[in-house]
């Protein structure tokens, strides 16, 4: 009986120790991100509805791939 209720009070206190270290991080207004990517805009500007409408940007005369063979001028 004993060991039941030791174990019974320190689940208590450490439930009790987490819970209110969370309730601090939302209770505080200066924290205002976490676990967060930092905001970034994603979009696309195409000619007309149409192509709007079916999504591929590969399709827009806008639209420039980056991906190929690349020369660099490296220089000091």
């Amino acid at each position: 009986m004993k060991r039941f209720i030791i174990t019974f009070v320190s689940l208590f206190i450490s439930v009790t120790a987490i819970s209110q270290t969370l309730d601090s991080v939302w209770e505080n207004p200066d924290i205002t991100e976490i676990d967060k990517l930092p905001p970034r805009a994603s979009f696309f500007a195409y000619e007309n509805t149409a192509l709007a409408a079916d999504g591929k940007e590969e399709n827009s005369e806008r639209f420039l791939s980056l991906n190929g063979t690349w020369k660099f001028n490296w220089v000091r």
